[in-house]
């Protein structure tokens, strides 16, 4: 199967995500966890290889970055990664996963990717 990356989620859609998201992280000192750590994965891909320069997705790693500030101002242990390849991305994953635990709160931003699979999932 071929996954396509399609650019051009509705705005509407867009701000509903990011409201979503800053109300997560501002009730985030609301809310105690266990006894665990606040640990946060943060990916920007804003270039991708196999796109061209009229749909990259200009603001991915500005927005990753925006809400990586805001974790770590709030206390959690971010992993940021900006414009990296898939095995990369793959090894800083399973770093990530391999430091959690069952008592940590765990939050994974990864902005800008809506994804179709041979146009049955469609954004």
């Amino acid at each position: 199967m071929q996954l396509l990356l399609r650019i051009g989620i509705g705005r509407t859609k867009w701000i509903h995500a990011m409201v979503v998201l800053l109300l997560i992280v501002l009730s985030a000192p609301l809310v105690k966890a266990a006894e665990g750590k606040r640990v946060a994965f943060v990916v920007g891909i804003s270039k991708y290889d196999n796109l061209g320069d009229d749909k990259q997705l200009r603001n991915a790693v500005n927005d990753a970055d925006g809400v990586s500030a805001k974790l770590t101002e709030i206390g959690f242990q971010v992993t940021k990664a900006s414009n990296i390849t898939r095995s990369t991305f793959n090894a800083k994953w399973q770093t990530v996963l391999d430091s959690l635990t069952k008592d940590d709160t765990f939050v994974l931003f990864f902005p800008g990717t809506v994804f179709r699979l041979m146009g049955i999932i469609t954004c």
